[in-house]
């Protein structure tokens, strides 16, 4: 009988503190605080956060997503094009690329006093004939106007900046720059490599709003898998020495990032033929 008389005590009290909690938390106020995407940002560049990481052992799913984080698509006129951010500083980002895709890049400007959003940069892209828009899209689907730094033409090799000022912090923390090793990465004969291929989206912008994680922008959006056949070989068709893969190359992607499943930057790629090569 104690026994029994307990127990239905505690229950009781059990259930009063329980009306007691239900009925003062319409009273309890919770704060959040977090760091603002603007100390993110400055964190990222502390610790220098903004380049893509080298894993040492291959691992292809993360290597394919992680890429395409700096892989952007060009486009100049009637030149359509790829690239990679090549390296983000506090008050620029810069795009490297092949010669032959941007060396024609015409330098765009927002009116003088225009608030500078997603919407402007797009509005003045599309207010110039198509032969007269240079501009970058980035692998989620925004826009940005660029000028460019310089090219070379015996490497055909290209650079562009983009400033800060157009990629607010929400959108920057997202974005990486090639990870380049100072002696250069060893290639091997059969390295497993790949390359991306993107839909030309050209001025339409319909993707601007897709998740920043969504496979859907049509940027690096197709993986092309392929293999070194010889790290060093003299390409007659371009009189230089080369990379030459194993790699489909479509129209598009030139100027585009060859990586490995590690994560390092080969080069850039320039050409291919008929046979996937």
């Amino acid at each position: 009988m104690i026994i029994h008389d307990r127990t239905r005590l505690t229950g009781r009290l059990i259930s009063f503190i329980l009306i007691l909690f239900v009925l003062s938390t319409s009273t309890i106020q919770a704060y959040a605080y977090g760091p603002t995407d603007e100390e993110v940002v400055a964190s990222m560049y502390a610790l220098d956060l903004f380049k893509t990481s080298v894993r040492s052992s291959e691992d292809a799913a993360w290597a394919h997503d992680e890429m395409r984080h700096l892989t952007v698509q060009l486009h100049a006129g009637s030149t359509f094009g790829t690239g990679c951010i090549f390296r983000i500083d506090k008050e620029e980002l810069i795009i490297v690329s092949n010669r032959h895709v941007i060396e024609n890049w015409k330098t765009m400007q927002l009116p003088q006093g225009t608030e500078i959003t997603q919407e402007a940069i797009e509005g003045e892209i599309l207010s110039r004939a198509p032969a007269e828009r240079s501009y970058v899209i980035f692998y989620d689907g925004s826009a940005a106007l660029a000028t460019l730094a310089g090219v070379s033409y015996d490497a055909d090799v290209g650079f562009l900046r983009v400033p800060l000022s157009q990629i607010p912090a929400d959108r920057l923390i997202f974005l990486r720059s090639l990870s380049l090793e100072e002696d250069g990465v060893r290639i091997q004969p059969d390295d497993k490599i790949f390359a991306y291929e993107s839909t030309d989206i050209a001025a339409t912008f319909t993707s601007r709003n897709i998740s920043l994680h969504s496979g859907d922008t049509g940027i690096a959006q197709k993986i092309h898998e392929g293999s070194v056949i010889y790290p060093d070989a003299y390409i007659e068709q371009f009189s230089t020495t080369m990379l030459f893969a194993l790699c489909k190359a479509e129209a598009g992607m030139s100027g585009g990032g060859i990586f490995d499943l590690r994560g390092n930057y080969y080069g850039i790629v320039t050409g291919g033929n008929e046979k996937g090569e």
